[in-house]
């Protein structure tokens, strides 16, 4: 009776690495880890509250009148929180994403009631500097100019600057004041009667005279009105 014998099966146990060079190499990187320093947790915000503000104003600062009105009303908003140095702090720490000149320009343009209400916004201009001209214009003159077309989304910067203009007229420079010159206006005087005289027929000077002396009169009276003529 031929017996067979069953294959045998040698369990293969793992052993360390053989090649010097990756055994070095595993010894150098435990040997590492608890060397290598920690990684410190981030650093608390100086002002947490002012934090809570940039975010704000960062996510609503984008194209299109309602996203600067938004700004501008946050922006207003955080100074009267945080107060004028707190509020300046957030430009000089560079966090906000807009300068201090383009926040001011949102905050004039938040705070006009005409440009914020939010019946005109489709009728706006969309762009930052024709807002921030138009906020130079009465709220009468904004809700006017939208109701005859006059603003409208079209309107350019440069149309927003005259239409501004045409509302807000500069009035007349005023003349600077002069010292008062005696003797060049008695000189112009004489050289303007003795003009008018040298018109007038020899038989009518005695009436141009006449004239004169009640003229004179009457400037005597004006300087002291109690005295009788």
């Amino acid at each position: 009776m031929n017996t067979s014998s069953s294959p045998t099966t040698t369990a293969i146990t793992p052993t360390p690495a053989t090649n010097p060079a990756i055994a070095t190499a595993v010894v150098m990187l435990s040997s590492l880890s608890p060397v290598l320093p920690p990684v410190p947790p981030a650093a608390p915000s100086p002002d947490p509250e002012a934090d809570k503000w940039v975010k704000l104003i960062n996510n609503s600062v984008r194209k299109g009148v309602v996203s600067f009105i938004n700004a501008g009303i946050y922006l207003n908003n955080a100074k009267t929180t945080l107060g004028h140095d707190r509020w300046l702090r957030m430009f000089d720490s560079l966090q906000i994403a807009i300068s201090e000149r383009t926040a001011q320009m949102l905050m004039r343009i938040a705070s006009h009631q005409a440009l914020a209400n939010a019946n005109h916004v489709s009728e706006l201009p969309p762009t930052l500097t024709a807002l921030y001209a138009l906020s130079g214009a009465s709220e009468e003159a904004v809700t006017g100019g939208i109701k005859s077309g006059d603003i409208n989304p079209e309107m350019t910067a440069s149309q927003a600057k005259a239409f501004v203009k045409a509302q807000n007229p500069s009035p007349a420079p005023e003349k600077p004041a002069t010292s008062f010159d005696a003797d060049a206006r008695r000189t112009r005087i004489q050289q303007v009667v003795q003009r008018e005289a040298s018109k007038w027929p020899d038989d009518a000077r005695t009436q141009l005279a006449d004239l004169l002396e009640q003229m004179a009169k009457d400037i005597r009276a004006s300087v002291n009105p109690t005295q009788q003529p």
